[in-house]
């Protein structure tokens, strides 16, 4: 039996991540799992956590500055925990512009050495979280991708390119100082695809709740009426991966939602995704994206404006060797992983 711990709360991205990573360890694993909030302590759960195979930290952005015990409290002190901790795709999150000042807290860089010194290796999703784990002397870490990548379904499948473009998904953006942009994205896309349906699409919900404070909320509801006068339908995807389903009825996503991004290219689908922070810029570099970019850059929009109709002049020709590299690492790099944890 292993514990597996989920970062999922409301984001349907997070539920996307455990989702994909229980299923991957489901398939290959014959093992028995006990899931606990990667936010609670594990204090009281001991008896049950000792008595396991060991902790599997199933992705998402966990190596921030306060790895532990702010994002994992885990238990304390953390050698309680007599089993091995295993992060599982996990990530770093922060601007990439100011990648070379980031800093662990004192206790948590102690608590990466510590979780490290007990495994054979760990897993990361992308290039960004290999460097930052590697200046801090991490070095038996493979890279795997995020379990997000890997939709079992559609895995051995190939990208096909879409005949037309008639369905689009657009994400809006975590953070409220894109407004004005998502605004902008909104009119370059139907004026690309005048003919297209458009979903708009957000990931963390619109309403006010423990999660969303009222003013972000308020940003959020304006850019749903925004969408819905230019004729776009909208959605609420939070609480859930389920509705990402919805997805497989597109032909194309364009967007801040790092695993809409995700999401579109594990089934064979494309995307473009505007980079909010490390976590889309970290994708991109380790897919070797170049038609993706950063939307704290100044010409974000005409960059991405210019990608989307070059893809289209070249039939999505750059689609086919990012999802073979994605099938790629899936063979070479996640299911080894996996298996040496047998």
């Amino acid at each position: 039996m292993y514990i597996l711990l989920s970062g999922a709360k409301k984001n349907a991205g997070d539920y996307l991540i455990f989702n994909r990573a229980k299923a991957l360890l489901e398939e290959h694993l014959n093992e028995e799992f006990t899931i606990y909030k990667r936010w609670e302590k594990l204090d009281n759960k001991l008896d049950v956590v000792n008595s396991s195979k060991g902790v599997i930290i199933c992705g998402g952005p966990g190596y921030g500055e306060r790895f532990y015990p702010a994002i994992y409290p885990l238990t304390n002190p953390l050698e309680k925990i007599e089993v091995p901790i295993i992060p599982f795709g996990s990530g770093w999150s922060g601007l990439p512009l100011n990648m070379k000042e980031f800093r662990f807290t004192d206790s948590s860089i102690k608590a990466i050495q510590e979780i490290h010194s007990n495994i054979t290796e760990s897993s990361v999703r992308d290039v960004l979280t290999l460097k930052i784990l590697s200046w801090n002397k991490i070095t038996n870490v493979v890279l795997s991708g995020c379990p997000a990548w890997y939709s079992l379904d559609t895995i051995n499948t190939d990208f096909i390119p879409p005949e037309q473009i008639k369905r689009i998904v657009i994400t809006t953006p975590a953070k409220i100082k894109y407004t004005y942009q998502t605004i902008k994205l909104f009119h370059i896309v139907k004026n690309l695809f005048p003919r297209a349906r458009i979903l708009c699409s957000f990931h963390r919900g619109i309403s006010k709740d423990q999660y969303i404070k009222r003013r972000i909320s308020y940003v959020y509801r304006f850019l749903e009426f925004y969408a819905r006068s230019l004729g776009f339908s909208t959605i609420e995807m939070s609480y859930g991966a389920e509705k990402l389903e919805l997805y497989r009825k597109y032909d194309l996503h364009v967007g801040y939602r790092v695993h809409s991004h995700i999401y579109f290219l594990s089934i064979k689908k494309p995307s473009f995704l505007l980079h909010e922070d490390g976590r889309g810029k970290g994708l991109s570099l380790t897919i070797d994206n170049e038609l993706d970019v950063s939307a704290f850059m100044p010409k974000a929009l005409k960059d991405l404006k210019r990608n989307i109709k070059h893809t289209l002049e070249n039939e999505f020709e750059k689609f086919y060797s990012i999802t073979d590299f994605m099938k790629k690492k899936y063979y070479d790099v996640m299911l080894p992983f996996i298996e040496n944890l047998k």
